[in-house]
């Protein structure tokens, strides 16, 4: 009986060791930030239709970090969260998809 207790013992050590790390791995996000003025989200968003604010959102990262060398699509920018400032600034938090 106390060797199926040691090793029940043991079996649970090990699993309780390996989940800390497998937990940090899956919940590990690295987002990154955009700081843009409340004027130019209005702007933006009387240029064009969307459904939605994050639409306008993903447009206005999308149009930050694309060059003429590189083109990113607004499919590919996932909007996280957003904050807005007190000194009329929004900030984006967003992530780009992996390919």
């Amino acid at each position: 009986m106390m060797k199926k207790l040691f090793i029940l013992y043991l079996a649970l050590v090990i699993l309780a060791l390996y989940t800390p790390s497998v937990f940090a791995e899956t919940v590990k996000l690295d987002s990154q930030i955009l700081e843009v003025y409340e004027n130019e989200l209005v702007k933006l968003a009387s240029q064009e239709k969307f459904d939605n604010l994050f639409e306008v959102m993903q447009k206005l990262v999308k149009n930050a970090l694309s060059t003429e060398e590189k083109i990113i699509k607004a499919e590919d920018i996932n909007v996280m969260n957003f904050k807005y400032n007190s000194d009329s600034k929004i900030i984006i938090y967003y992530q780009l998809k992996q390919k």
